[in-house]
């Protein structure tokens, strides 16, 4: 089987995804150890560091 969809970038974080959000170019991702993160092709911004405190929802 061939695939015509191509990966442009991947991006991880600290445990599984909770919550997702995108605002024009911009993806949030929220993670269950309560990391907040911004992304953007290949930059990437945390705005909250896991602490161990789900994140359930998010939207910018």
């Amino acid at each position: 089987m061939v695939s015509f969809l191509k990966p442009l970038w991947q991006a991880a974080v600290s445990d599984y995804v909770t919550a997702l959000d995108w605002r024009g170019d911009w993806l949030a991702i929220a993670a269950a150890a309560g990391e907040v993160r911004l992304q953007q092709a290949e930059q990437s911004l945390v705005l909250r560091a896991a602490d161990g405190q789900s994140i359930d929802c998010l939207q910018f």
